[in-house]
């Protein structure tokens, strides 16, 4: 990923993660004023199984092979080893040094004695995308979800916050599952950024559009207004996405770029 923020404009950047022997030991750049998002597909990386179980702990491997079907034990493989290659890179370091463990809420971390600036990243995958973003100096989840047809998806709705029922009952009957799918995943990133998981019930907060396309703040219990940012990208066709993050010193300004 080549950044090409400035100092006044800080960005939000999205780029393909393809793994290569050369780029994966070059290391990347990341300021705490930037948050970057990485995506890859699952299917790009069929026939590259070796390369992908090479990245993992033995750990993540036992793990792995737990899984009855071969797309689950796939997505596991890309998603687990896209996070370590790319944490080795963000801290320059050979991935075999990266480690990786849950703090006491049980939200992985990278273990790390840098204090300032610490790195910080979330993972998410869905149907056939894996997508991670990464921080430093700053609390961030991120959410995909597989936009599909879910019959049941009123009944699932009734977690949300009263607010988000009454929005998604009032649109048009062709945008409510579209709708449904948008709102479970800026939640979901909002949780996950917090650590909280689905510990939190989902109904104890609502997030409703700032007057800005695409910026969404978290209300309600425990939720202090301006400390959180929630932001819809475009990760790919059929899927709906977002990203939460604490706003902490540095603000972030939703300009996204591909790279």
């Amino acid at each position: 990923m080549r950044s090409t923020a400035d100092n006044a404009r800080p960005k939000v950047i999205v780029a393909e993660w393809q793994m290569d022997r050369h780029a994966d030991r070059t290391a990347l750049q990341l300021a705490e004023a930037e948050l970057h998002i990485w995506l890859a597909h699952v299917p790009a990386f069929r026939g590259k199984e070796h390369a992908l179980r090479e990245a993992l702990t033995q750990e993540e491997v036992e793990r792995m092979e737990r899984f009855y079907f071969a797309a689950d034990r796939e997505r596991f493989a890309v998603a687990h080893a896209l996070v370590r290659s790319l944490c080795g890179r963000y801290e320059d370091m050979p991935v075999e040094r990266v480690q990786i463990a849950a703090d006491h809420r049980g939200k992985p971390e990278l273990r790390t004695e840098r204090r300032a600036g610490k790195l910080a990243f979330n993972l998410s995958h869905s149907g056939e995308l894996v997508a991670a973003v990464f921080a430093r100096g700053r609390s961030v989840g991120i959410d995909v979800e597989w936009i599909r047809d879910i019959p049941e998806w009123p009944q699932l709705a009734q977690q949300f916050h009263p607010v988000e029922q009454k929005l998604l009952h009032a649109a048009a009957a062709g945008k409510q599952q579209q709708m449904f799918f948008d709102c479970w995943a800026r939640k979901e990133a909002f949780v996950k950024a917090t650590g909280e998981g689905l510990s939190r019930p989902l109904d104890s907060f609502w997030i409703a559009e700032d007057g800005e396309q695409g910026i969404f703040r978290v209300n309600g219990e425990g939720a202090a207004r301006n400390t959180w940012t929630i932001l819809d990208f475009s990760a790919a066709a059929g899927y709906s996405a977002a990203i939460a993050f604490d706003q902490g010193e540095q603000q972030i300004h939703p300009v996204f770029l591909r790279v």
